[in-house]
């Protein structure tokens, strides 16, 4: 994904994740954030698959924001329904 434009995304259902990966040039404070309707948990891991951070609902509703201090490096950003279910869904991204 490219930093600061939205990326769309579908869950096809139980046990499916999209994956996604960043790589930032530079530190600062990682935002990632999902929004829609389909009920999502969303984590940011390092480039060995380590989980740095983790959310549910703190976007909203159904909808999940990550923030994290990073260094340049590259990220991965795992998107996942949170029960059992699918759908649709934006991810938008932002470091300051």
């Amino acid at each position: 994904i490219t930093l600061g434009i939205n990326q769309v995304g579908h869950i096809g259902g139980t046990g499916d994740v999209d994956l996604f990966k960043l790589v930032l040039g530079q530190p600062g404070n990682l935002t990632v954030e999902s929004a829609g309707t389909t009920d999502l948990v969303g984590e940011l891991l390092d480039s060995g698959g380590t989980t740095l951070a983790s959310n549910d609902d703190a976007a909203g509703w159904y909808n999940f924001r990550i923030q994290h201090t990073v260094v340049a490096g590259t990220y991965y950003v795992r998107v996942k329904h949170c029960c059992a279910g699918g759908g649709s869904y934006s991810l938008a991204t932002g470091l300051n």
